[in-house]
C-alpha cells in the first residue's frame, strides 16, 4: 500500500488572490469534464465519468433514449444494495463506480453507518460487483443529514479519483481497484468545516490535473491543483474557504479557463498554472449559507446561482476579462445543490425557494416559465431534446427543452427509487443510474434494446 505523500514539498507554485490579470495564450487542454471534449469519443465511450458528465454540463450526446415511458417508469435492469451517502454513480465503459459508507448491518438506519467509506465498481449490464475498495473515517454529520460521502469520484482511462469526507484522496486503479497513491488534503492544509458538511465538491480532471475546491483559507489553498498520475501539488490559489461547488473547465476566445464557486464567490483561474484572472464576491450575509450550485458556461456566458443569493452572470471578454451582465436578487432562480443546465441560450434548473423547474433567459435573466413542483426539487440531464429529471422523492420525469412552455413527456406516478434521493443521475448507454442511500437502480432507457 502506498503511504500517504507529503504536502508541503510538493507545491510547485503558490498564488494568492489578485485583481484581473491579463491573459497569457493557454494550451489546449483536453478533458471529459470540459466543453472542448465534444467529439474526442464515440458517444457510447464518452460515458459519465464525473458529477456533471463528459462536458461538465448535465448534457450527453446520447440519442437513443426514450421518453415513452408507462406510469410505472422505466424498467429496471438490476438493484444492487449500498450504503449512506450522497455522492453520485459514474460510469464509463462497462463499469459503474459509486462511492458510498456500508452501513453496520442491513437495518437501513441513517445512524448505523459503518465506520469505513466504500468505492465499489459494478458491472454496467448486470450489476454484478466487480472490486472494492475502503478506507476508515470517523465523520459524523453535525446535523440529521448523512455523513457522507458527499463528493463524486471522476474516472479515466485507468484510474478512480475519490475524495473522502475527511478530505481524504484515493487514487485507484480503475480495473481492480488497488490503491496507487494517496493524499490527506484535509490534515495537510488543515481545512476547516463550512456550513452543515465538510468541503464535498467533485474533483475537476483537465488534462493531466485534478484540481479540487479545497478551501484551506488559511493555507493559501482555497483552490488546489495535483498531478493525476502521482498526486503531487502542482499550484495552489486563493485564501477563500470551500463551498458545495465543483468546478467548472471551458474555452472562451481560444483560452482555457476554470472557474470555482467558492464559500466567498467565482474566481477565473488559468488551469495550467493555477494564475488567478479575476474574482468576483457572491455570497449570502449569512456564513451558514453555503455556496453550493456549480457554475455553468454557454458560448461566452459564465452563470451561477446560489440559495438567498438568486444568480450572476458574467460575460467574458477576449482579453479574458468580464462584463458583469446582471445580479438577479429577485431570486428568479436561487438554485441549491441542484443541477444547471443551458440549452440554446436558455436555464433549467430548480429553485430552492419555491422547488419549482424553472426556464431562465440567460441575458436578461427573465423568467420564461416554471413548474414541477410535485419533484420537490430535483437533478436533470439533458438528452436530445429533453430533460431527464430525478426528484427527490424518487420520482421521474422527461420534459421537452422548450423555452416557450413547459411540456411533460412522461412523468412516473409511483417512485422509482425511495425517497429521498439527492444523488445526480448518470446516463450511459442508454441505461439511467440512481442511487438512495439503499440502493443502486439501473433504468433502461434505451428505445431499441440490443441483445447483450
Amino acid at each position: 500500500m502506498v503511504g500517504i505523500l507529503g504536502g508541503g514539498a510538493w507545491v510547485y507554485a503558490r498564488r494568492t488572490p489578485s485583481t484581473a490579470l491579463p491573459l497569457q495564450p493557454a494550451a489546449s487542454a483536453r478533458c471529459m469534464s470540459s466543453s472542448i471534449a465534444k467529439g474526442i469519443a464515440p458517444i457510447q465511450e464518452q460515458g459519465w465519468p464525473c458529477l456533471l458528465g463528459p462536458s461538465g454540463n448535465s448534457t450527453s450526446a446520447e440519442l437513443d433514449i426514450t421518453a415513452a415511458w408507462p406510469s410505472a417508469g422505466p424498467a429496471a435492469v438490476w438493484r444492487t444494495p449500498i450504503g449512506e451517502g450522497y455522492s453520485a454513480p459514474v460510469t464509463l465503459g462497462d463499469d459503474v463506480v459509486v462511492f458510498h459508507r456500508p452501513r453496520k448491518d442491513a437495518a437501513g438506519d441513517s445512524d448505523n453507518h459503518g465506520p469505513d467509506e466504500m468505492v465499489s465498481c459494478f458491472d454496467l449490464v448486470s450489476g454484478a460487483s466487480r472490486w472494492q475498495f475502503s478506507r476508515p473515517t470517523s465523520y459524523q454529520c453535525r446535523t440529521h443529514y448523512s455523513s457522507g460521502p458527499y463528493s463524486t469520484p471522476v474516472i479515466d482511462a485507468a484510474h478512480v479519483y475519490a475524495l473522502g469526507t475527511e478530505g481524504h484522496l484515493s487514487c485507484l486503479a480503475r480495473d481492480d481497484g488497488s490503491l496507487l497513491w494517496e493524499r490527506a488534503l484535509g490534515r495537510e492544509y488543515a481545512v476547516e468545516q463550512a456550513g452543515y458538511f465538510p468541503p464535498a465538491g467533485s474533483p475537476l480532471l483537465v488534462g493531466d490535473r485534478l484540481i479540487l475546491n479545497l478551501g484551506a483559507a488559511d493555507a493559501g489553498a482555497g483552490i488546489i491543483a495535483l498531478d493525476k498520475n502521482d498526486g503531487r501539488t502542482l499550484w495552489t490559489a486563493t485564501n477563500h474557504r470551500a463551498s458545495y461547488a465543483t468546478p467548472c473547465a471551458a474555452t472562451i476566445h481560444g483560452h482555457s479557463f476554470v472557474f470555482v464557486f467558492t464559500a466567498e464567490g467565482l474566481v477565473a483561474l488559468d488551469p495550467q498554472s493555477g494564475r488567478e484572472y479575476w474574482q468576483v464576491r457572491f455570497r449570502a450575509n449569512n456564513s451558514e449559507l453555503v455556496n453550493a450550485t456549480s457554475p455553468i458556461v454557454y458560448q461566452d456566458i459564465v452563470f451561477t446561482s446560489g440559495y438567498s443569493l438568486g444568480n450572476l452572470c458574467l460575460q467574458i471578454e477576449p482579453d479574458g476579462s468580464y462584463k458583469e451582465l446582471y445580479r438577479d436578487k429577485r431570486r428568479n432562480l436561487d438554485s441549491q445543490y441542484n443541477p444547471l443546465i443551458c440549452r440554446d441560450g436558455y436555464v433549467y434548473g430548480f429553485a430552492a425557494l419555491d422547488n419549482q423547474l424553472h426556464c431562465l433567459n440567460l441575458r436578461t435573466g427573465e423568467v420564461a416559465w416554471k413548474g414541477l413542483r410535485d419533484l420537490d426539487r430535483g437533478a436533470a440531464i439533458a438528452a436530445g431534446g429533453q430533460l431527464l429529471i430525478l426528484g427527490t422523492r424518487g420520482h421521474l420525469a422527461s420534459v421537452k427543452i422548450n423555452p416557450r412552455k413547459l411540456e411533460i413527456l412522461a412523468q412516473t406516478k409511483n417512485p422509482v427509487i425511495a425517497a429521498p434521493s439527492y444523488s445526480f443521475p448518470a446516463l450511459h448507454r442508454g441505461r439511467l443510474l440512481v442511487r438512495n442511500e439503499i440502493e443502486l437502480v439501473c433504468l433502461d432507457l434505451r428505445s431499441s434494446r440490443p441483445t447483450q
